[in-house]
């Protein structure tokens, strides 16, 4: 499982550098992955804020803030119980830049990925839903460098997807 949850992370490292160029260029954040400057597979199915390719979904957060691209590792189309969030770096907020291993927090496998990818032996925070689940959010910003395949910046291709 943490092998696959690994794998997402230089897909996400990819789409938050586009949405940062994206800002520098038009001084807001895209809300849709076809405004992005990275060439996506065309098998993915691509609407709006919603990009699913292979085993991977990933959503744009524009509204309201603060800001992030949000993906999750799937199997057989169904999420493994730990999603990762990148917050941009000019997001309205404390999350600025930051990237999160989210988990359930009723889990212990699930937080067990978040954790030794973080080498915390803590959540940074703990977070309700509106339908009652905890979750919690473990930030990976010293542990993404270690997780990313692909230099940042690079567009999508196919040694992102180890899924």
């Amino acid at each position: 499982m943490k092998s696959r949850a690994a794998a997402v992370l230089p897909l996400l490292r990819s789409l938050a550098s586009a949405q940062e160029r994206y800002f520098l260029t038009t001084g807001s954040y895209a809300s849709s992955f076809e405004d992005l400057d990275i060439s996506l597979p065309k098998e993915a199915e691509v609407s709006g804020a919603n990009y699913i390719y292979d085993n991977v979904r990933c959503w744009i957060f524009n509204s309201p803030p603060p800001q992030s691209i949000y993906c999750t590792p799937l199997i057989n189309k169904k999420s493994i119980g730990v999603s990762f969030e990148n917050y941009f770096q000019r997001s309205i907020g404390t999350h600025q830049g930051r990237v999160y291993c989210w988990a359930n927090a009723a889990n212990e496998a699930y937080n067990k990925v978040c954790m030794e990818m973080s080498s915390k032996t803590a959540p940074d925070f703990v977070q309700e839903t509106s339908n009652g689940i905890f979750f919690l959010g473990i930030d990976l910003l010293q542990a993404i460098n270690y997780y990313s395949f692909a230099p940042q910046g690079a567009g999508i291709g196919e040694e992102i997807f180890l899924l």
